[in-house]
């Protein structure tokens, strides 16, 4: 087992910059995948015999710029925990999944403790003025109405109380992580996955690594400052995790248990 991991280092390494869709790497005896997350799937998939266990947090309509999709056409050897607030996105996700038996689908948001969360949609009418569809306005669903704003002045240059009229809040019911693993039956994953918009450091957090580390921890970092970057780099640092940004100007980042 332990060569599979010093294989799985030695091409992550080769992957430390940026975008890498175009790179191919083989080594004598396998030709990897040439995305780096579905490198590392594979990899971690070649350490057990038993079915790879999966989280994803933000799990969307499960198929749009989804870094899963294409690694559970290939594998059945896995079982996946889904976790989607957005009710548009859910049912999206239900359609494509809900009647595979590895997969299960919770429509709930992960919060610090029980209740409700808020989060913030782009409306119809950010739609019409961006000529955006909704599943993509459904996918930069977020926590924070700060990113919403700073989006739409991007993309459209209005002023902030412009900006807020097009940005919609509601409320989903939320659990801690460790809630969601342990009524489903997944507090010892293999890999979780973590795309919340800004919030990922939050949920990535919750993780007791002192309990249960996860061989992969991938989470997106675009939107995170450096206060919040630097505090959960050091939480996996101490864990003893390698991390590596990746994806297109290294928006996401992996953390990878070493040995």
């Amino acid at each position: 087992m332990r060569k599979y991991y010093k294989k799985m280092l030695k091409l992550i390494k080769k992957f430390r910059t940026h975008d890498n869709k175009d790179k191919q790497i083989e080594s004598d005896t396998t030709c990897y995948p040439t995305d780096f997350f579905d490198g590392i799937l594979y990899f971690v998939l070649a350490q057990t015999n038993d079915p790879l266990k999966i989280v994803q947090v933000g799990a969307n309509d499960g198929k749009s710029n989804d870094p899963l999709f294409d690694f559970l056409c290939d594998i059945k050897n896995v079982r996946v925990l889904m976790v989607e607030p957005h009710p548009f996105a859910f049912e999206k996700l239900k359609q494509l999944y809900s009647e595979d038996s590895r997969i299960k689908l919770i429509n709930k948001a992960v919060g610090e403790k029980p209740g409700t969360l808020e989060l913030y949609c782009l409306n119809e009418r950010y739609g019409k003025l961006a000529n955006a569809s909704k599943e993509k306005m459904t996918r930069l669903t977020t926590t924070r109405k700060d990113i919403q704003v700073k989006r739409i002045n991007r993309k459209l240059k209005l002023p902030v109380d412009e900006a807020e009229s097009l940005i919609d809040c509601f409320e989903i019911e939320c659990e801690p992580l460790s809630n969601i693993l342990k009524v489903n039956g997944f507090c010892d994953p293999d890999v979780i996955l973590v795309d919340a918009e800004g919030y990922d450091d939050i949920i990535v957090r919750q993780l007791d690594l002192n309990y249960n580390k996860p061989m992969v921890i991938n989470y997106e970092v675009w939107h995170l400052d450096s206060y919040a970057y630097t505090s959960l780099g050091y939480k996996l640092d101490d864990a003893g995790y390698m991390r590596i940004k990746h994806g297109k100007r290294g928006k996401d980042e992996c953390a990878i248990r070493k040995l």
